[in-house]
């Protein structure tokens, strides 16, 4: 029964996980890709362009978002990308129970010799298994990206001088454009701690959901409200950054906890700032959650949420199908 039970949730959801996973591959490579079309110096004049002020919807600086590894970072901060992986997360999350019902194939799994927490935590542990193969494909994508890309770089003529290693550039020297792999210059592997970032946050997703669907009769309420509060976070992270008088948003939207480029850049110089409780933030100033801190806070509230949601649904009056 168990592997039936499996294989069930499996053929449900495979439809909708191919769809997200395709199109999170296609846009994660296309996206790094579109980094190579544009050197590093052009996409710096266009930065220089934009007012100072618009630095604080970034959670880092403008300098390092201008280096190649900063700009292919920015991919996990991409709407689509979120918006992606979440849309799996909340829509199987909400299936887990309103769906069953508002299908009417609850009363059929539970006529069978399966107990209502394997049911729950079955179709849970799928959703979460799917949040973190989604996870491993946008990396697969750029990966495969950074490897293939080649990028332009400008190179100014100069002299070396003899002995001493350094060069001089040539006043009025004819700058020409050189194609350099950007493996040569990104590391893929660098990615990591934005992507488990990524991944904490699916989990939350799921918990959310399915603690909404464990409440609801029917899987398109659950799902409209998981949705709703998604947008409602996004909306309170937009306006704590767009204000100061807006700022006390940030403590009640879970994206506060969302900063993968700030995460990779922690990492870059400092390999153990992965395991921070607490960072500060260059932009702001201010000293935010570190990686450890807000991938746990994610983790355990998704978590929570999910056991909250497997015990009520274990104690809950059925309502008859129809």
């Amino acid at each position: 029964m168990n592997l039936s039970l499996l294989r069930k949730n499996l053929q449900e959801s495979m439809l909708l996980f191919l769809g997200c996973a395709g199109l999170l591959a296609a846009f994660s490579f296309f996206r790094v890709w579109i980094v190579g079309r544009l050197d590093s110096g052009r996409f710096r004049q266009i930065i220089d362009l934009l007012p100072k002020d618009w630095e604080r919807f970034s959670s880092v600086d403008f300098e390092w978002i201008v280096s190649y590894l900063g700009r292919t970072a920015t991919t996990l901060d991409e709407p689509m990308v979120v918006m992606l992986v979440s849309a799996w997360a909340l829509v199987r999350g909400a299936d887990v129970v309103g769906g069953e019902l508002g299908r009417g194939t609850m009363e059929m799994l539970l006529a069978q010799p399966v107990s209502r927490a394997r049911i729950f935590w079955q179709q849970f542990s799928v959703n979460i298994l799917g949040v973190i193969t989604l996870c491993l494909v946008v990396w697969l994508a750029m990966w495969m990206a950074v490897q293939t890309t080649q990028i332009k770089e400008t190179e100014y003529p100069s002299f070396n001088i003899p002995l001493t290693g350094f060069k001089i550039p040539v006043p009025n020297g004819e700058p020409k454009q050189i194609l350099v792999p950007m493996r040569d210059v990104v590391d893929a592997t660098g990615f990591a701690p934005g992507l488990v970032n990524l991944a904490c946050l699916g989990v939350f997703f799921a918990g959310m959901a399915s603690w909404l669907s464990s409440n609801d009769r029917y899987g398109w309420r659950a799902t409209g409200l998981a949705v709703g509060v998604y947008f409602l976070f996004a909306m309170f992270k937009i306006g704590s950054a767009a204000t100061p008088s807006l700022a006390w948003l940030g403590w009640i939207t879970v994206f506060s906890l969302y900063e993968p480029e700030l995460h990779i850049q922690a990492s870059q110089t400092d390999s153990g700032a992965v395991w921070h409780w607490f960072m500060v933030n260059h932009v702001s100033a201010k000293t935010v959650a570190g990686p450890l801190l807000a991938n746990l806070a994610l983790l355990a509230a998704g978590a929570s949420l999910a056991m909250i949601g497997a015990l009520r649904f274990s104690r809950r009056d059925l309502p008859a199908a129809g």
